[in-house]
């Protein structure tokens, strides 16, 4: 018997690999960059690196110190592609820890395609497939991978002093590399919250104490780390470490902005208004009725809106795709416990595959379309206007600039021109062998439109 688990799990990781490599093809198989990505090419071109100064000033110094050793690996954009292959590695890794943890506490009980189900489509959601593809984020994987580890020893049922210790260490370092990725610890306590039969269970509410004592510690340090780390090695904070204390305003960007940009984040669509609020109003009418215990039906919903915290509680209200983990978590899980609670086994098992698929394969396409292939098409049409020019010396005009290429566009990350980012453009035109300038002077210097580029 235990050989024969033994070989299920080998065949599991077998099927999880090759499903996120086929996933995750065009994302380690192209040479790109994208925006941020040119920052880093321009350093390394001009050797005037900067060693995690904007991490630090943004509070997350460990994902600045994973970025900085990059440093060492790469001399052009072509190297990007080794470091998005190994946050693959990363996400493989994840993905089967994940599967490990549903399976290990029988949160979905027969219905064991779940387990396989569930992680797999988070790991090709929209925000983590954008931190595939996008080379600065590939340190992001080892946040969501200290978040479960720090999980799984603050929920243990021999959680002593240590455990706690640890588990608080491990998710600083999580929020110290990402802070969003970090709250997914959230997500996991839902899960479990799922499982669990008895009403009024001591050690169910024991766990929710101890996870919230730790989250609470954990979010300090890393307000700390915002506040009060760059001052102390002689930088300045930004304004992204600036807290909102309007509750009214914050809660009416919640609903008017952030939930259908989760919603449309999730189905890749631009999705109507009108139709954000049926699908919000079935998920919740839905859940009410599959979740039998009201009070774990409010903390769903609590974690839920809990989870939008980070977004809340920064003054500098902003809608990003790779900020979006946690909510678009929560959405997938809610789908799938409605589809999971149908009274037919068999089509309960077909759609839930069916919405697997249809996510997986949506989002693969959209980002390989609108991301992997305008990146390249932006990056071969600058070539092409400055690959014949004899001055070396090039400026690119902003004026009127073109951000998107095509139709689709849900926020500033997808369907984007690096060629409309200033800060991008010097990177760019270095790795062309170019020398970039901000003169007009066209005696001195090559004068291209920035909207001329096709």
């Amino acid at each position: 018997m235990k050989i024969l688990v033994e070989k299920r799990q080998k065949l599991l990781m077998v099927g999880i690999c090759l499903a996120l490599f086929i996933l995750y093809f065009p994302v380690i198989s192209n040479d790109y960059a994208f925006s941020d990505d040119w920052v880093r090419i321009n350093q390394i071109l001009t050797n005037k690196l900067q060693w995690g100064q904007w991490e630090i000033q943004t509070g997350r110094p460990l994902y600045g110190l994973l970025l900085s050793l990059s440093n060492f690996f790469i001399r052009d954009s072509s190297d990007l592609a080794y470091f998005r292959f190994i946050y693959v590695i990363g996400l493989i890794i994840f993905c089967y820890l994940f599967y490990k943890f549903l399976t290990a506490r029988k949160i979905f009980g027969s219905q064991y395609y779940l387990n396989l189900l569930i992680p797999l489509t988070i790991c090709t959601s929209s925000p983590l497939y954008l931190h595939g593809a996008w080379f600065v984020c590939f340190p992001y994987v080892l946040s969501l991978i200290f978040s479960l580890i720090s999980y799984e020893m603050a929920s243990s049922d021999e959680c002593s002093l240590p455990r706690v210790v640890f588990s608080i260490l491990f998710l600083i370092s999580s929020f110290a590399i990402y802070q969003t990725s970090a709250m997914i610890f959230l997500l996991f306590l839902a899960l479990d919250e799922l499982g669990v039969k008895n009403k009024g269970d001591k050690t169910s509410l024991r766990k929710i104490v101890i996870c919230f004592l730790i989250l609470g510690i954990s979010m300090l340090a890393a307000l700390a780390m915002a506040k009060l780390l760059p001052s102390l090695v002689g930088l300045t904070e930004t304004k992204r470490s600036n807290l909102d204390f309007n509750f009214f305003k914050s809660i009416y960007w919640f609903i008017v902005d952030g939930l259908p940009f989760f919603l449309r984040s999730l189905f890749m669509e631009n999705i109507s208004s009108s139709m954000v609020f049926i699908v919000y109003s079935l998920l919740l009418i839905l859940l009410a009725i599959c979740v039998k215990r009201i009070e774990i039906y409010f903390l769903l919903i609590f974690l839920f809106v809990f989870s939008f915290f980070p977004q809340l509680a920064n003054s500098e209200k902003w809608l990003a795709i790779r900020s979006s983990l946690l909510p678009l978590s929560f959405l997938i899980i809610f789908i799938y416990y409605i589809i999971s609670k149908m009274p037919n086994k068999i089509c309960s098992i077909l759609i839930s595959c069916f919405f697997c698929i249809s996510i997986c394969f949506h989002t693969e396409f959209v980002f390989n379309e609108n991301f992997i292939k305008v990146t390249k098409q932006d990056f071969e049409e600058l070539s092409a206007m400055v690959k014949n020019k004899k001055k070396n010396c090039i400026t690119v005009d902003l004026y009127d600039r073109k951000y998107a290429i095509g139709n689709f566009q849900i926020s500033d990350e997808i369907g984007i021109r690096s060629s409309a980012i200033e800060w991008a453009i010097p990177g760019m035109l270095r790795e062309l062998g170019k020398e970039p300038s901000n003169s007009k002077d066209s005696m001195n210097c090559v004068v291209i439109l920035q909207k001329e580029i096709r």
